[in-house]
């Protein structure tokens, strides 16, 4: 169950990465834009995920990953 948990960041990212690469020509101007925000982003987003799971761990190993 720890690694379901863990694993739910990585599985968001590789289904953004997927419909990012579906439809390139739609979303690569976008993503240019987006870029310098992209950090912020996925801190923002792995604090969300450590407050639902209530967890520090999950906190702390994204930002060891990154």
């Amino acid at each position: 169950m720890k690694l379901f948990k863990s694993s739910i960041p990585m599985l968001f990212v590789t289904a953004l990465m997927t419909y990012s690469r579906m439809n390139y020509e739609l979303v690569s101007e976008d993503l240019k834009n987006a870029l310098p925000y992209l950090p912020v982003l996925l801190i923002g987003i792995t604090i969300l995920v450590s407050v639902y799971f209530n967890k520090a761990k999950v906190l702390l190993l994204t930002f060891t990953v990154a």
